[in-house]
């Protein structure tokens, strides 16, 4: 029962049950890559907890390119220029979110992902 009433507010507010804060999921990673049982990497991937990260690493990705798709068809300016390939890994993203300042680690991780990317990739200023 609570198992249903759980993803029953998460269909309906997803941001709200996904809201990690930066520090805690780059906590969350440095935990779970620490890897006690040696698991290989396939087992290692096959973890719920890991699936889990890996699901709301990609979420945020999902998000962020969903609002510069939003903002695009709206002819509305975006900052964030990523090209059709982005070439950063997960540790090297959880680097910079962990470089980010202090404020920034108790914000969501969807915060802190999409200024990653405009520090990454800015949209070059247009030409005078």
């Amino acid at each position: 029962m609570k198992r249903a009433a759980l993803l029953a507010l998460m269909a309906l507010y997803p941001a709200s049950c996904m809201a990690t804060t930066t520090g805690d999921f780059v906590a969350k990673w440095e935990e779970l890559r620490k890897n006690p049982d040696h698991l290989s990497a396939q087992d290692f991937g096959q973890r719920a907890d890991v699936q889990s990260f890996i699901h709301e690493f990609g979420d945020a990705a999902s998000t962020l390119r969903k609002k510069l798709d939003d903002a695009k068809s709206r002819n509305q300016p975006v900052d964030i220029c990523p090209p059709h390939e982005v070439k950063l890994g997960i540790d090297a993203i959880l680097a910079d979110a962990r470089a980010l300042p202090a404020a920034w680690q108790s914000r969501p991780f969807a915060d802190s992902f999409a200024q990653i990317m405009k520090n990454h990739y800015p949209c070059p200023a247009p030409a005078p």
